[in-house]
């Protein structure tokens, strides 16, 4: 490997090689990989073991790790090692890996947040979270305090590494307002409610940066009190201006339902459950007509298939008949109440998992986006949501090998499968009314 033309020490008796204290300690497997075809991976050594594959361009070793990183997220995650996989993944361009990774912080960025590594994810990683709308958050107020507890914490390590006195007072103080205005900017303060803008005022970081924030809560302001010139002019000037506007997957009983179906391996074949819940038709304030505030939903699963009966068919001259016939799918069906103003609207559907130290996640977001304006368009499919046969393994198998999967949807031991239904507008009604208010 080091008798390469590409090594200066190609004709060298001995090479001195200089590692990374990460890689340093992995050096070992990666030998044990390079003389025997042998690595044994752990959360605290895989890092350093794909660094040195790559350095050296062990590519068949690079694959075997990406692919273990890719099942042991979870388990990373609560580690504390998932943001430096994150990092390196997106350093050596791998897409895939890095999709993945930023996919389940995302989606579980309330615990991503306190973990003890989450202090080294650097503002522009900060900010590609901030800009997804598959961000998963009980709320903006939330998601405001992970982004203001990330930045003390960013702030005491970077004067750690570099030492507090490499740099002035002043010059640390325009350092981190740089930031504090770079990051920020991607909170969407609308989607905050009037309370939430209100409590702000007493957030720490609020009151260092007041002027600054003072007028960030201005837009959320401005949006509930229906401020539709001004609300315009931020959407067109601003460079996110319409993300500010948007709403992320947020699970605040206020836009979501939680459905548990419990010991599912005991559900009879083509069982349905239904669950009827609310959820508002605005995020201004302003627009909150008691008639009108309001949606209902009634959403109904079909977890172990459909089952189509047998039926007869009337016509002028004869009865046709209609074999009965079965979908293997997992089906979900979303029902408006009829007599209800027009609905656009984001669904989001949450599958939780379970990985197998029993730490539960939110596994996969699947999103859709529906228009409900008349009798004829009052309900929508969403099937494949969940593999039917990942969901309706035998019993007896129920059990993945690990080498196959590293999570499973059934929750405890009494297998319960856990989904969230999260509805919320895609066009705020707002934003629909005319010009002239």
């Amino acid at each position: 490997m080091l008798n390469g033309p590409n090594w200066m020490e190609n004709s060298q008796p001995i090479v001195n090689l200089r590692e990374e204290p990460t890689s340093f300690t992995a050096f070992p497997c990666f030998m044990n990989y390079l003389y025997e075809g042998k690595v044994v991976f752990k959360l605290d050594t895989v890092l350093g073991i794909i660094k040195l594959a790559d350095k050296y361009n062990v590519r068949p070793l690079v694959d075997i790790t990406f692919k273990f990183m890719s099942k042991h997220i979870v388990s990373a995650m609560q580690h504390g090692c998932l943001i430096s996989w994150l990092q390196y993944a997106e350093a050596i361009g791998n897409k895939i890996a890095s999709k993945i990774i930023s996919g389940h912080i995302a989606w579980n960025f309330s615990n991503a947040s306190r973990q003890k590594d989450f202090a080294f994810l650097d503002p522009p990683s900060m900010i590609s979270f901030l800009q997804r709308s598959d961000l998963v958050i009980a709320n903006e107020f939330e998601l405001f305090d992970c982004v203001s507890s990330w930045f003390h914490a960013y702030e005491t390590r970077i004067k750690a590494e570099e030492g507090e006195k490499s740099r002035s007072q002043d010059e640390w103080e325009a350092y981190f307002s740089d930031i504090v205005l770079n990051v920020m900017k991607h909170i969407r303060f609308p989607m905050m409610s009037c309370r939430h803008l209100a409590e702000m005022l007493l957030n720490p970081l609020v009151n260092r940066y007041k002027e600054y924030f003072v007028t960030r809560l201005g837009i959320g302001m401005s949006f509930h009190s229906a401020q539709l010139t001004r609300v315009r002019k931020v959407m067109e000037l601003e460079p996110d201006g319409e993300n500010l506007f948007t709403p992320r997957v947020y699970t605040d009983e206020k836009w979501s339902a939680l459905l548990t179906i419990e010991r599912f391996p005991y559900v009879p074949h083509y069982y349905s459950h239904a669950l009827v819940f609310h959820s508002l038709s605005t995020y201004s304030e302003d627009c909150m007509e008691a008639e009108e505030k309001q949606w209902e939903w009634t959403l109904t699963i079909h977890p172990k298939g459909v089952c189509f009966k047998k039926f007869f068919m009337i016509g002028w001259e004869r009865m046709l008949e209609v074999p009965e016939n079965v979908v293997k799918k997992v089906r979900f069906v979303l029902q408006r109440k009829a007599e209800q103003p027009v609905a656009r609207v984001r669904i989001s559907l949450l599958i939780y998992a379970e990985s197998f130290q029993g730490v539960q996640f939110v596994k996969d977001v699947h999103i859709r986006y529906a228009t409900f304006d008349d009798a004829d368009s009052l309900r929508i499919n969403l099937d494949d949501v969940i593999s039917y046969e990942d969901l309706n393994m035998p019993q007896s198998s129920h059990q993945p090998r690990k080498e196959e999967k590293s999570f499973r949807y059934l929750l405890g031991h009494t297998q319960d499968l856990k989904l969230r239904v999260v509805v919320t507008p895609f066009v705020d009604k707002l934003l629909l009314m005319p010009k002239s208010r």
